[in-house]
């Protein structure tokens, strides 16, 4: 039955034999770890019972220091099946988003407001969680790991991979559920479509930065799902749709139009860790939710979605190599 929050355990039922190999799924079960870590701050005995029938346990809790409250969590599986590529992870490392609860709200606001006017780098809550996700890739390998997160906790876990990735190299598996896209809105992305020189930039040593790490990670393609009602993750769609655009068509326009999409984030300083070249995005068209933001969608089997996968041509990450000096690549 569903408890006062209005969740129902018996909705997940059907996981507890999961096909591994199954996109919808692997979906799924990472939306449903991710509805834990929301249930470990309103309901503890019922993401026990929930991490008893997915056949994880709640190895550690990621804390905020501020409020206390917990905003991630690193499973790790107890199945009988082995963990491993094709199968399941030996770990999940997932954060939840804002709690509208008195004992989170605050604080949670104050996270929401630094990825709005992307003070990514004072988000204390991506380095807390890098440390946590750079220990499970120390024990286990990234090939066992995935990462998860929905609306705020999906802005973390991509702040938290693309730190990982200044470092090191990973093709972690991840699955960002209605990540913010806060800028460029869409008619600036109309502009950028068209390929104009818009040299606003006045630090190219930064920008050259930011292009080397843009093409530096095109081999990571994470999971983003979006609903196509919901403003706050919608421009997703957009985005790709433009950049794969200017990948086919345009590619002679794509460094400039890159300085342009960047020149935000450079005048300001700022590392734009929404903007990732790579990605299969899973949009749900279905509209039964009065809340298109909202983290159980993604756990319906029988979900109405659309998925693509971006990615850039060798011929177009060759080619914006070729406009980088050689000691940025």
């Amino acid at each position: 039955m569903a408890n006062k929050n209005g969740i129902d355990v018996t909705e997940f039922a059907h996981f507890a034999n999961p096909d591994w190999e199954d996109p919808v799924h692997r979906r799924c079960i990472a939306a449903s770890l991710v509805n834990v870590v929301y249930l470990l701050e309103t309901n503890e005995n019922q993401a026990n019972e929930l991490c008893c029938l997915l056949q994880f346990e709640v190895k550690e809790t990621v804390i905020d220091d501020n409020d206390n409250s917990i905003y991630g969590v690193v499973f790790q599986w107890h199945g009988t099946t082995n963990a491993g590529p094709g199968g399941p992870p030996s770990k999940v490392v997932a954060f939840r988003g804002t709690l509208l609860r008195p004992k989170n709200i605050s604080h949670d606001l104050v996270e929401d407001m630094k990825v709005a006017i992307r003070h990514y780098d004072s988000i204390s809550r991506v380095e807390k969680g890098l440390q946590y996700l750079r220990k499970s890739l120390h024990n286990n390998g990234y090939n066992n790991i995935w990462l998860a997160g929905h609306s705020l906790g999906a802005a973390i876990a991509l702040g938290t991979a693309m730190n990982l990735m200044k470092e090191e190299r990973h093709n972690l598996e991840a699955h960002l559920f209605n990540p913010p896209f806060i800028c460029p809105t869409v008619p600036q992305l109309k502009v950028f479509e068209m390929g104009g020189n818009f040299s606003v930039l006045r630090d190219n040593q930064r920008s050259l930065e930011l292009y080397a790490k843009f093409v530096g990670i095109s081999d990571w393609v994470p999971n983003i799902y979006v609903n196509q009602k919901d403003p706050i993750c919608q421009t997703y769609v957009h985005y790709f749709e433009v950049l794969m655009g200017i990948y086919r068509h345009k590619s002679h326009l794509l460094y400039e139009s890159m300085k342009y999409l960047f020149s935000f984030d450079l005048v300001k300083k700022k590392s734009p860790w929404h903007l990732v070249p790579s990605a299969t995005v899973i949009v749900a068209t279905k509209h039964f939710f009065h809340n298109h933001h909202t983290i159980r969608q993604w756990w319906l089997k029988d979900l109405r979605i659309n998925s693509i996968e971006y990615i850039p041509p060798d011929e177009v990450i060759q080619s914006i190599k070729y406009n980088l000096p050689v000691e940025t690549v």
